[in-house]
């Protein structure tokens, strides 16, 4: 929820928890595919910093660089592909 809706104050808070960072979504989607996806750059950071792993892939077959990369967001794509991102 905080992924998608860009709030990283929220998202800071969830993480603090210490979730399971990586869990899916019944349509396989993670915190870090959702805030690829939406170009919460902050929240990304934040999850990347957590341990999220940056190539689970959705149902569709679309990992977190995937959804970056299709809708135009350069500077996640950058951060995912450092973080060991791929396609």
């Amino acid at each position: 929820w905080a992924a998608e809706r860009d709030d990283i104050d929220a998202a800071q808070l969830l993480l603090a928890r210490n979730p399971r960072v990586n869990l899916q979504d019944r349509q396989g989607v993670t915190a870090l595919i959702a805030a690829a996806r939406r170009g919460s750059i902050e929240v990304v950071r934040a999850l990347l910093a957590r341990k999220a792993n940056p190539n689970i892939a959705d149902f569709t077959g679309r990992t977190a660089l995937s959804h970056a990369l299709r809708n135009n967001r350069q500077t996640i794509a950058s951060l995912l592909r450092a973080a060991g991102g791929k396609e």
